[in-house]
Parts: structure tokens; C-alpha cells; sequence
């Protein structure tokens, strides 16, 4: 696309202007990307940005037949090199599309957006919420991009919502197989179960070496014996080198650095892994977690890699982080519900530079429950250094910081703006946080994003829907 030109919707009616990009888009700003699932009386959307520029892509705008109220286009959203032609694809969740869930591979190009194509479970049935969350991965071999999908609601035999997830190789006209994965599956560890939703969560998806990717999912519906909703997350590797699905369950155990389990704590809501080899470290959010006399207070779960026979990485409890944890800002609240978001940073310098050998993981910390005074709701953030290292070695570690309105982010905080409810990034240093209650004028439950440069700890503009603000949009989904 020429210096100047028109960004062009592919196929549809709908055009923007949006930043040119270059002939083979390397040099392009890059996109961004925001799902809007509660747009149009639920028949969604996503919010695409490139540089300073910002449009809606919605079903019908891209092609892809009308969108129906409660599809929820949007809900879950991912940027992709799904061609290997340098230019940014997005996959689209949409859980409530055809009544089953459809997912939604869009392409990129120098002309546009468009060439979309859709994907749906095997055998489909009426309530599987196929693409209710999304996690991406590359195969470094071959450098094919890979797509997990969750299908929360699948029944298997008798127990509903059992839920699956499935896999496909993205490319530039479709999968051509999608392989649905279960507790029922041989190699996957636990049993399908109603109510589990397994796929609900879905953690990142990473290379254990050349022939293997491996995904993480939370599953904190998870009954653990007679404990309802305690939780458990699974770690599933989905490609090998001829050995077939294998699997590896982390939970919480009695005398165990990660506590106890107990009905409710929802163990695996949320989680992350920070992306650096010196500091593989997986961070596990228990939102439920009873501190004390504080219920639903919410803790994090540290765990850190090993290599076990053959070849795999499997992770090892280390500790269970609160607000009354050394470093951590704040106090223990019921109602908190600390660690229901996570997401890697490396805010702290040391980390951003190897060449110490001491790196340490770095992770942003969601408590959107987190009362401020008397303001009920209002929700923060804590940056927070680990200060282990990838093999569990303590390592030096940085000050934590408070995001928070009337502070670090943008706003004054309010009953029920829920700020930290999602979180997210862009590049490597703006960290973004989803504040979905926030009232922007008359409109209650705008919502809108606040933005952090986390590697200067400054407050950068909020960002609201980009054609103004509606009332209980609830903006936004981050990827």
C-alpha cells in the first residue's frame, strides 16, 4: 500500500483511514489489537490500531456473514503472522456465533484486511463457546503458527460443559485439520467432568524444543476430590516427535509452598509465563483464595522450570504470593480477588538486560475487587519482580509499584470500575489495563483502557472506544 493510502476493509463495504503500510509491511507501525464483544447488542467487534489510527472490523464489515446479537465477535482476539508474509493476522472468537462458536482467521496484507475464513469444532453442537479464548504459538522447524482455541461448554457423553480445546495450523486459506483435545483424551491426564469447562483458560503456548509445543490451561472449575471449584491447571503438549499428547497437572497441596486446596479458591484463572529463558517462570492466579478471615482476598502461584525425561519441561512450586507477602503494596481484603489477571512485564531494568545472569521474572497483577477507602471495587495493579531466577536461584529484585487511579493511571477511581479486571501488552514497554466499569460521562460501564509506560513508570493517554463512549460496552478485551 502506497505512503497515503486508504487502510481498505477487503470484500466489504467498510473503509477507514488507518497509518500505509510498506509493500511487505516490516516497517509499518504495528498493529494492535482490542476485542469488543458487548458491541451492537452482542454481535461484537475488534478494535484494530495501527500507529496513531483506529477502526472497527466487525463480521459483516469483513465479509463474514451478518453477526447476530450475542455473537460475541471479540471476546477473544489475537495478533498473528498466519502466512509468514510479515504482515499481522488477527484470530476472532466468537463463542455465541451459530450457537457453537466459530473462530475466525483474518488476514493482513499491504492492500488491506481481509481474506478471512472461518474454523469450527468437529461435530459442533449448540453450546460448546468454541473460541472463548485463544493462545498462539510458532514451531520454530517448520515456522508455522499455531492456534489453540477453548470450547468451554462442549458436553462429553453425560457431563455438560466439560469443555475441550482444539488445535489448527493457521495458514493463508485454512486448517486443514482441527484436532480437539480432552480430559477423555488418551495421554491428557485428569477426567472430564461436569461443570470443569476445560478451556475456559488459556495460557500462552511455548516451544520445548524444535518438535514440541506445549500449551497451558487453566481449568478453575476443577473439582479436587470433594472440593468444588478448587482448581487445577494442566500443561498439555500438543505436537511431538512421534510420542503422542502428554500432560503434567499442578494444583495446590496440603504442606505443600502453594497452600491448600479448598472449595472456591479457582485455582488457574489466570495465567502467565514471563518469555525469558533465564527466567522461565509460571505465575498462576488464585482469585478465590481465603487469606486468613479474608475470603476471596486472592493469591499468585509461583512455579519454576526443569527438564525431566524425555526433554520436557515441567515446573516446580516455589511459592504462593499475597498482599501480605514482603513487596507486595496493599493489604489483605475480602473481596480482593488478587491474581484474577496476570501478564508478563519486565518493567524491572535488570531484567530487560542477560547479561547479569540473574534475571528474574517480572509479572503485573490484577485485584480487581481491591477496595480504595471507601470506594468499593475500584481495583489495582502491582507490578511485582519475583526475584527467581529459571531455575528457582533467588536473584536481586526490584521495588513493586501500585497502578491505580488517582496514581499511576489515568482517572479518578470509582465504585465498581473493576481496574485490573484484564490485562495486557503492547510492545515491551506500554502495559495495558483494562478498567471495564469505568462511567465516561453518562455512559455507565464504559469502560476504557488505561496505558502504562512501564519502562518509564508514566502515565500515557487512556484509551476509550474510538467512536466514543456506550454505555456497558464494558471495553475492552485484551489480547
Amino acid at each position: 500500500m502506497a505512503a497515503g493510502a486508504t487502510f481498505v476493509v477487503l470484500g466489504a463495504s467498510m473503509t477507514s483511514t488507518a497509518a500505509a503500510l510498506d509493500p511487505d509491511c516490516s516497517a509499518s507501525p504495528f498493529p494492535s489489537v482490542v476485542g469488543i464483544p458487548r458491541l451492537d447488542a452482542g454481535r461484537g467487534g475488534i478494535e484494530l490500531r495501527i500507529g496513531s489510527q483506529r477502526t472497527v472490523l466487525t463480521r459483516s464489515g469483513l465479509g463474514l456473514g451478518d453477526g447476530m446479537p450475542g455473537d460475541r465477535f471479540g471476546a477473544a482476539v489475537k495478533g498473528i503472522d498466519a502466512d509468514g508474509d510479515s504482515c499481522t493476522d488477527f484470530v476472532v472468537g466468537a463463542p455465541g456465533a451459530e450457537g457453537t462458536g466459530v473462530v475466525y482467521v483474518v488476514r493482513g496484507s499491504p492492500e488491506g484486511v481481509g481474506g478471512a475464513y472461518a474454523v469450527r469444532l468437529p461435530d459442533a453442537r449448540s453450546g460448546d463457546q468454541f473460541g472463548f479464548s485463544l493462545s498462539i504459538g510458532y514451531l520454530s522447524q517448520t515456522s508455522k503458527s499455531l492456534v489453540v482455541a477453548g470450547a468451554p461448554g462442549r458436553d462429553l457423553g453425560g457431563a455438560s460443559d466439560a469443555g475441550v480445546i482444539a488445535w489448527f495450523w493457521a495458514g493463508a486459506t485454512g486448517p486443514i485439520v482441527v484436532e480437539p483435545i480432552s480430559q477423555s483424551t488418551p495421554g491428557v491426564a485428569g477426567a472430564a467432568e461436569p461443570g470443569d469447562r476445560f478451556g475456559e483458560v488459556l495460557g500462552p503456548v511455548f516451544e520445548q524444543r524444535e518438535t514440541a509445543l506445549d500449551v497451558v490451561v487453566g481449568v478453575p472449575r476443577e473439582d479436587v476430590g470433594s472440593l468444588t471449584d478448587a482448581g487445577i491447571v494442566e500443561q498439555v503438549t500438543l505436537i511431538g516427535d512421534g510420542g503422542g499428547l502428554r500432560s503434567a497437572i499442578y494444583r495446590q497441596a496440603r504442606g505443600g509452598p502453594m497452600g491448600v486446596p479448598e472449595p472456591g479458591d479457582r485455582f488457574g484463572s489466570a495465567v502467565a509465563i514471563s518469555d525469558d529463558i533465564d527466567s522461565d517462570t509460571l505465575a498462576v492466579g488464585v482469585p478465590g483464595e481465603d487469606v486468613g478471615t479474608a475470603r476471596n482476598a486472592g493469591a499468585v502461584n509461583l512455579l519454576t522450570n526443569e527438564w525431566t525425561f524425555p526433554d520436557d519441561v515441567r515446573y516446580i512450586a516455589r511459592r504462593a504470593l499475597t498482599q501480605r507477602s514482603a513487596r507486595v503494596p496493599g493489604s489483605v481484603e475480602a473481596g480482593d480477588r488478587f491474581g484474577a489477571s496476570l501478564e508478563a512485564t519486565f518493567y524491572c531494568p535488570a531484567d530487560r538486560d542477560d547479561s547479569s545472569g540473574s534475571i528474574s521474572a517480572d509479572f503485573a497483577v490484577g485485584a480487581p475487587g481491591e477496595d480504595l477507602g471507601n470506594v468499593v471495587d475500584a481495583g489495582t495493579v502491582t507490578l511485582y519482580d519475583t526475584g527467581l531466577s529459571g531455575d528457582g536461584r533467588a536473584a536481586a529484585a526490584c521495588p513493586s509499584h501500585l497502578i491505580r487511579q488517582d496514581g499511576l493511571a489515568e482517572g479518578h477511581a470509582e465504585a465498581g470500575d473493576q481496574l485490573g479486571a484484564d490485562l495486557g501488552s503492547r510492545l515491551s514497554t506500554e502495559l495495558l489495563v483494562a478498567v471495564p466499569g469505568e462511567d465516561v460521562g453518562a455512559a455507565v460501564d464504559a469502560g476504557l483502557i488505561d496505558v502504562i509506560d512501564i519502562g518509564r513508570f508514566a502515565q500515557r493517554p487512556a484509551e476509550q472506544f474510538v467512536t466514543g463512549p456506550r454505555a456497558r460496552l464494558r471495553y475492552a478485551t485484551l489480547p
